[in-house]
């Protein structure tokens, strides 16, 4: 079974913010910010970033709590 270490609490997101260094929080994968019908969306926009064993990876949304700013982050699953 694949799964996202960071969604599953085995492995903290630990990236420093680009502008002022301050550390991210992670807000969970983005597809959790998406509107209830998005999946079956034929131009969705999160089609690449959606995690899965076929894309090998989950898009978390990680946000500087100093100066806001957003970032995504493709985080690669794990076997187990």
């Amino acid at each position: 079974m694949w799964i996202c270490p960071a969604c599953n609490g085995l492995s903290p997101v630990t990236v420093p913010c680009p502008n002022c260094r301050t550390p991210l929080d992670d807000h969970g994968p983005v597809e959790d910010f998406a509107q209830p019908y998005s999946p079956y969306d034929v131009d969705n926009e999160l089609d690449n970033l959606v995690a899965g064993p076929t894309t090998g990876r989950c898009c978390h949304l990680l946000v500087c709590p100093r100066c806001g700013t957003d970032h995504r982050m493709a985080l690669s699953l794990k076997l187990i």
